[in-house]
C-alpha cells in the first residue's frame, strides 16, 4: 500500500501543468459525452423513428386520404372571425396604431382550400412591427405573409407606416 502511494505520488509530480491540463480535457470530454451528447443522439434517434412511422403511415394511404389527411390540420372556414380578431387584438396589445383592413376571399381549384387575404395598415416603432409579426405568425401557422411594404416619413421619426398582406388558409 505504501509502495502504490508513493508509485502515485511520484506520477503526479512528474505529470506537470499539460498532465493535469490533459485529465481534466479528457474527463470533461468525457462528462459531454454523457451528459450532451449521447441523450441529444437518443433524442434525435427517437425523433426520427417516429418521422419514419409517419412516412410510412402516409405512404401507405391513397392520394385522396393523404389530402385529405393533409387538410384535417387547417382550421375551417368558420375560424375566419376569430383568426382576424386574433391579429387585431395582437396589434392592439402591442401598442401598434391598424387602420383600413381589406379581405378578399379566393377559392383553391382544388375545392379543399379557402384562401383568405387580409390587407391592412401598421404604424409603430420598427421594433414593435417586427415583433407583431414574429407573434401572428408563430400563434397562426396556417398564415402566411405576402406583402410587406414600409414607409417612414421623415428620417428622423421612430415610426413607420407598414403595409402588410397575410393569406389565411382555410380547411372547407
Amino acid at each position: 500500500m505504501m509502495r502504490l502511494r508513493w508509485i502515485l505520488s511520484r506520477f503526479f509530480e512528474r505529470l506537470g501543468f499539460a498532465g493535469y491540463l490533459a485529465i481534466a480535457a479528457a474527463l470533461g470530454l468525457g462528462l459531454v459525452y454523457f451528459f450532451a451528447w449521447h441523450p441529444t443522439k437518443q433524442a434525435l434517434l427517437s425523433v426520427m423513428n417516429k418521422n419514419q412511422a409517419q412516412v410510412e403511415q402516409v405512404s401507405s394511404l391513397s392520394p385522396e386520404e393523404a389530402l385529405s389527411q393533409f387538410s384535417t390540420q387547417f382550421p375551417k372556414k368558420n375560424d375566419r372571425v376569430k383568426s382576424i380578431q386574433t391579429i387585431i387584438n395582437t396589434a392592439a396589445e402591442m401598442g401598434l396604431g391598424l387602420d383600413s383592413i381589406a379581405y378578399k376571399t379566393t377559392q383553391a381549384q382544388d375545392d379543399l382550400f379557402n384562401h383568405y387575404h387580409v390587407d391592412f395598415n401598421l404604424v409603430g416603432d420598427y421594433a414593435d412591427v417586427r415583433q407583431y409579426l414574429a407573434t401572428v405568425m408563430a400563434e397562426m401557422p396556417y398564415i402566411s405573409l405576402d406583402t410587406l411594404a414600409m414607409d417612414r416619413q421623415d428620417i428622423e421619426d421612430d415610426f413607420i407606416r407598414t403595409r402588410v398582406r397575410f393569406t389565411m388558409h382555410f380547411s372547407l
